[in-house]
Parts: structure tokens; C-alpha cells; sequence
């Protein structure tokens, strides 16, 4: 198959108003108080870039942490297209049990044994809408439906830079 992304097609910066990446910032999700289980990830944009299937990429350090103990670590590869959709070019994962990387399943690339990248927040998003996120049988495959584009969440950006 015909890799249909065309590097040019892609802007340096990452300012979709609904994922923002601007480097330095931090984003911390928790599970909710009362849950059996505490689990909190930190979602770090860097200032490094990483170049996949020729499409310069922004690297993002995200760490799930479980009841204190780091699980997983991976780095998240994303890239803005001109129209403002967000893709998500693949991932490098750790998981880890005390302490120790047991795993590496789940890494993926885009342009890697037929690997694709899918788009992670559409510019222009409506009720329906249904695209692929990841793209890479058998290791990762994700799909997303909008089911609201109405509904308010509040999320809170740390800024390190």
C-alpha cells in the first residue's frame, strides 16, 4: 500500500484548540478519589522531535503510575497537519514490574511493517465523527467515535517550561 502521508503536509507546531501540545507543559490524570485502584498519568510534552515515516514529530513522556508503582513509560510521537488535525505516529513502550522493563509489546511506528498513523483529535471535530487513532495490527489498534462536541471537561495544564 502506498504510504498516503506526504510530509509536507505537516506545520512545526502543535496548537489544535482541542490538544494543544505547546513544549514544557504537563498533563496529570487521576483516577477518581474512592476508586480500588490509584492511578495517576503525567502526559509531558518535550522539546525533542523524532522523524517517522518522514514526518517530523513531537516526543511526549507518558508514565502510568499504579497505587505509587511506575507501570508503563512510553514516548508518544505526534504531528499537526496543516488543516489542523493531530496524528499520532506511534509509540515506544516500557512496562515495567518492580522496577524492571518486562515488556516492550505494544511499540509501534508508523511506516513499520505496514504500521500506520492515525489521527489522534481531528481539527474540526462533529457528533459521529469515527476515524482510527493507532493503526498498527496486531500491536495497537485504537478507533474513536465523537460522541459529543457540547459536553465541558476542565483540564488543568502544568507549565515546566
Amino acid at each position: 500500500m502506498a504510504n498516503p502521508i506526504n510530509p509536507n503536509d505537516f506545520v512545526p507546531v502543535i496548537d489544535n484548540p482541542f490538544f494543544t501540545l505547546e513544549p514544557g507543559a504537563t498533563f496529570i490524570t487521576e483516577s477518581p478519589e474512592g476508586s480500588d485502584v490509584h492511578e495517576v498519568d503525567n502526559f509531558v510534552v518535550t522539546r525533542e522531535t523524532k522523524v517517522i515515516d518522514g514526518v517530523v514529530c513531537h516526543v511526549i513522556h507518558d508514565t502510568a503510575i499504579v497505587d505509587g508503582e511506575v507501570v508503563e513509560k512510553t514516548n508518544d510521537y505526534f504531528a499537526q497537519d496543516k488543516a489542523g488535525n493531530v496524528w499520532y505516529f506511534g509509540e515506544d513502550t516500557k512496562e515495567f514490574e518492580n522496577g524492571k522493563v518486562v515488556s516492550t509489546e505494544g511499540t509501534w511506528r508508523a511506516g513499520v511493517d505496514g504500521a500506520q498513523p492515525g489521527i489522534i483529535m481531528e481539527a474540526s471535530p462533529h457528533t459521529g465523527d469515527s476515524y482510527d487513532q493507532e493503526n498498527a495490527p496486531p500491536v495497537a489498534q485504537d478507533h474513536a467515535v465523537v460522541l459529543s462536541v457540547n459536553d465541558k471537561v476542565t483540564v488543568h495544564s502544568i507549565s515546566s517550561a
